[in-house]
């Protein structure tokens, strides 16, 4: 069991950071101890329940267990490679992406942790800026989407885009704001200032309102996954307006990405649950020479998709910003091949 002393630091505990410092170090050796030794190690919080919370996270154990053993030896690489546990256990303990893990011989999705909770899972992902790769999914904490070069740019440059396109009402009540994390986190989303929502409903299981544009870029993830995250998560009533999908194929690294596809969903085109059509679709790729021209894809977003519940005091720019706001996806084409124009 662990009291707040444990992560938290307070002069009434502590005349000297370092004996925390100390304290969280000793915490860690003694997980990758139990991890190298497959103990499974149970941690609980001094404000929860024993009784409710130990049985979960044994069963939580007992589960975890036999979905290994069911594993046959001909299938992927197993969830936990001995000879890699204590590199992997870095990116979930302190955040570190070790070369030494090879995550390269990792099937995703892979279970990086089990017996978490929301909170601790929240604190770690704002800790270790571990944006798009976890996920949080009733105590277990999966990877589907692998850090990467091409991931990143292609994130950097749609924000790019939008950013630039809203730039006008910056400073505004206007403004449109780029969000942080929640339990299944976006690779980006944006919203205005929008009126709490009615606790549990919210982004953070609380009462943040939800985000009206949601990116997903998947390179590693696969193109199922993003989708379903996509139709039947950000874009469930209430939730998210609109959603920029992009899969990018994956290639060895350090190689030039070959291919992307591009998706747009808007919730005004759901026809029912299981019936929801692409606004706009469209692939191209990414080898030189670059012969698409601006304005060849885009992708319109409406400013009342953009301002969707935004508060009643606030009124739409329509007369500061262009409506719809215009996406040009051959800037971000632009940006990966230049990033990678002498790896040929």
């Amino acid at each position: 069991m662990q009291r707040a002393q444990h992560w938290f630091y307070s002069t009434s505990w502590y005349k000297d950071v370092k004996k925390l410092k100390n304290i969280v170090n000793y915490d860690w050796q003694k997980r990758c101890i139990c991890l190298d030794n497959g103990i499974f190690l149970i941690e609980v919080y001094y404000d929860q329940d024993l009784e409710i919370v130990i049985p979960e996270r044994i069963q939580k154990v007992k589960e975890f267990i036999n979905q290994a053993s069911k594993r046959d030896s001909t299938d992927a690489v197993p969830e936990r490679m001995p000879n890699c546990n204590y590199y992997r256990n870095l990116w979930w303990d302190k955040g570190e992406l070790s070369s030494k893990a090879e995550w390269d011989k990792v099937t995703l999705p892979y279970k990086l942790a089990v017996g978490v909770t929301l909170n601790e899972y929240e604190r770690r992902v704002e800790e270790f800026n571990v944006h798009g790769c976890w996920e949080w999914t009733n105590g277990d904490v999966i990877i589907y989407e692998l850090p990467s070069e091409p991931h990143e740019i292609c994130i950097g440059a749609i924000t790019e885009e939008l950013m630039d396109a809203v730039r006008p009402v910056k400073g505004t009540n206007a403004q449109i704001y780029s969000l942080g994390s929640t339990r299944k986190e976006a690779d980006e989303s944006f919203r205005p200032k929008k009126p709490l929502v009615v606790s549990p409903h919210g982004s953070d299981g609380l009462d943040c309102p939800w985000p009206n544009i949601v990116v997903e870029v998947a390179y590693t993830e696969s193109v199922e996954h993003v989708l379903e995250k996509v139709k039947n998560y950000w874009l469930k009533p209430n939730r998210a307006h609109d959603a920029i999908v992009v899969k990018i194929d994956p290639v060895p690294a350090g190689d030039r990405p070959i291919c992307m596809k591009v998706w747009h969903y808007c919730v005004s085109d759901r026809v029912t649950r299981n019936l929801f059509p692409a606004r706009d679709k469209f692939d191209f790729g990414l080898h030189p020479p670059l012969t698409m021209q601006p304005g060849a894809f885009l992708i319109d977003i409406q400013l009342d998709c953009l301002y969707h519940g935004l508060k009643s005091n606030i009124q739409i720019p329509r007369n500061i910003l262009p409506n719809p706001i215009v996406l040009d996806f051959f800037y971000v084409k632009r940006a990966i091949a230049e990033m990678f124009e002498d790896r040929e």
